[in-house]
Order: C-alpha cells, then structure tokens, then sequence
C-alpha cells in the first residue's frame, strides 16, 4: 500500500505543472432514431477556442470569457470554424447541422449543434479537427451514442476521423 502511495505522490505533481498542459476537447454525438434527430455537444476551453477564432479573422477579443460580452458576430466566426474542422457524413451524405446554442461553463464553451431527418441510420463518419491548428498534441474525445449503445473514440492529428457503422 505505501508503495501505491508512493508512485501517486510522485505522479502528482506532474498534474499540477504548467509544462505539461492536457489538450483535449469533448464532442457527444446522439442519434435519436425515432425522430432521426443528430444532435452534437461540442466542449473546448474557450481560452482555445477564442485562439482558434481569431486565426479565422475574429477580433482580438471575441468575448467568450466569462466577464465579457460576446462580439456580435460570434456565432458566425464559430459556426465558420466548425466549418472547416467539424465535418459529418451519415450513410456518406454529408450533414448540415444547425447551429442551437453556445453556452460558457467555467472555464469551457459548450457549443450545441442539431442535424434533421437522418434516417435508417447504418454509417457515421465524424472528422474533427478542432484546435489542432494549434496544439501538436490535441486530443479531440468523441463519444457517439445510437441505437442503446455508446462508442468512444480518441481523434488526434494523426487520425482526426472515425466510422461508424451498425
């Protein structure tokens, strides 16, 4: 047991230095077969994501810190982003998701996402390169649930997509 206690106590603080920041973003993807609702939750720090934005031409502030007002083109600028790194296929038709809602949760923005009348779904291919552009080391988690079962995928820049088939 002391030993046990040992290698955490070690382990630690490598969870609490600066030099070895975790880059990672969330992304839940539902499919709701009786309605053929697609629906995606997207969560990345927003210190990242306003980053990212700002590569794409957003001003200097886009205000999604907690303190601050959003500029009034954010969803734009978002939607824009998710554009070009966020791509969805379902039975290799690519789909037009409409863009629901941003929310700030601590440090984290939340971005909600729907797509309508995906039917008779058996394939769904998901590319997301979200903050890659600025981290070598980011880890895009993917969570996809369908048909009562759950998937867990880890997307990197070396292999930024995943098919799915039932």
């Amino acid at each position: 047991m002391e030993k046990i206690f040992f290698c955490l106590s070690l382990c630690f603080p490598l969870f609490l230095s600066p030099s070895h920041a975790i880059y990672i973003s969330y992304t839940d993807v539902r499919y709701e077969e009786a309605n053929g609702l697609l629906s995606v939750q997207l969560r990345m720090f927003s210190n990242d994501l306003e980053d990212a934005l700002r590569l794409i031409g957003a001003p200097e502030e886009p205000g999604l810190e907690e303190s601050e007002n959003p500029h009034p083109q954010i969803d734009e600028y978002i939607c824009a982003y998710l554009g070009h790194e966020f791509h969805v296929r379902a039975n290799g038709r690519p789909v037009s998701f409409s863009f629901i809602e941003k929310r700030r949760e601590a440090d984290a923005t939340w971005i909600s996402l729907e797509a309508e009348d995906i039917c008779n779904l058996k394939t769904l291919f998901v590319h997301n390169s979200v903050l890659f552009e600025l981290f070598d080391d980011q880890t895009n988690i993917l969570r996809v649930r369908a048909f009562g079962k759950l998937k867990n995928y880890n997307l990197t820049r070396r292999i930024p997509e995943e098919e799915i088939r039932w």
